[in-house]
């Protein structure tokens, strides 16, 4: 054999290698054939920021932003069973007065932010989804809890005057003190009136509401993030959250099943500890830090992300036998274009 064939034997047999590995990469990440998650996926929750309004749910929209009818068979046809629904427009709540001990909504706020609000519920509750309130800031309310205390009159207000099919199923935390510009040089101050914080809304809300808290999963054990928990002091940040939560969702943006586990192995396992429902919460979009199509299912699709979901539970109890294990995508807009693109 000359030299010149030589060469095209030894380029092709590259190329041929290079092909065969993108291949097992590609059938690695897939659903097989007859996986039932193909066709019959794991139930999933969704995070839906856009609040829901008169406009959003009739579809008096710009042009090309999708209505919450459209968007809610879209998730009941994808499987969803929960929806953590941003609200927060219930805190135009009036103040409490002699007559109203708990505040109550005017004319205006009955017909503009509870009737959409509980029309939405209802039409979930038929499809047997269940909707959470999601709030959340970027820490602000550690030090002033005004806004977070007119949110939650508001939902109180709300949840007493609507109907149990057009009621929230709980309340979804989500409090980043991280985004704080003295983050750095205050961490551990951050983070106790974080969870003084967290306290306080157990004190306050734990009998009404079941409460959920989500984690990043970089609050693992090997943070030094320690703080006092109830008196008890030099206790793990992640491990007071997961004490005081009646469950929490950790932010395992990776795009397998093994990866999700792995980076929130630390908060399983105390979890497991304590028998508390965990959430396993991947992203179509990772918009936290560098861009990473290793943290996002955006370049996965939507059958290999609800396959790779659609593994945890199975997966996770192969190894922690008492957390009840669920999944969850942010957010619904983000995944509806992902398909709909």
């Amino acid at each position: 054999m000359n030299k010149r064939n030589l060469y095209i034997l030894i380029s092709v047999l590259v190329v041929l290698l290079l092909i065969g590995g993108g291949i097992v990469t590609w059938l690695a990440l897939r659903p097989s054939d007859d996986n039932p998650n193909l066709t019959d996926p794991n139930p999933v929750g969704v995070v839906w920021w856009r609040p829901i309004t008169n406009n959003t749910l009739s579809g008096d929209l710009p042009a090309g932003q999708p209505c919450d009818i459209t968007l809610l068979n879209f998730a009941y046809q994808n499987s969803v069973n929960e929806i953590y629904l941003n609200q927060h427009v219930l805190r135009d709540v009036n103040p409490p007065n002699a007559d109203n001990p708990l505040g109550f909504f005017g004319p205006n706020g009955l017909n503009y932010l509870v009737a959409p609000t509980r029309a939405f519920i209802a039409l979930a509750s038929e499809r047997n989804i269940s909707v959470f309130m999601t709030i959340g800031d970027d820490g602000g309310w550690l030090v002033n809890r005004t806004q977070f205390d007119n949110i939650m009159r508001g939902l109180r207000v709300y949840q007493s005057i609507v109907e149990d099919n057009e009621k929230f199923a709980g309340v979804q935390f989500n409090i980043e003190p991280h985004q704080q510009t003295d983050w750095n040089e205050n961490r551990t101050i951050w983070l106790q009136r974080k969870i003084d914080f967290v306290e306080h809304v157990t004190d306050t809300y734990g009998d009404e509401f079941t409460l959920d808290w989500i984690i990043p999963f970089w609050w693992r054990e090997s943070s030094t993030d320690r703080i006092t928990h109830r008196n008890e002091e030099n206790v793990l940040a992640y491990r007071a959250i997961i004490r005081e939560a009646d469950r929490v969702s950790v932010m395992a943006f990776r795009n397998t099943a093994e990866t999700m586990i792995h980076v929130s192995t630390d908060i399983l396992n105390y979890a497991n500890q304590l028998e508390k429902e965990v959430i396993l919460m991947g992203t179509i979009i990772y918009t936290g830090g560098e861009q990473s199509p290793h943290a996002q299912f955006l370049e996965s699709g939507n059958d290999v992300m609800l396959y790779q979901l659609g593994r945890l539970p199975n997966l996770v109890a192969q190894e922690f036998q008492n957390v009840k294990i669920s999944t969850a995508i942010h957010h619904i807009i983000t995944w509806y274009n992902m398909v709909n693109a």
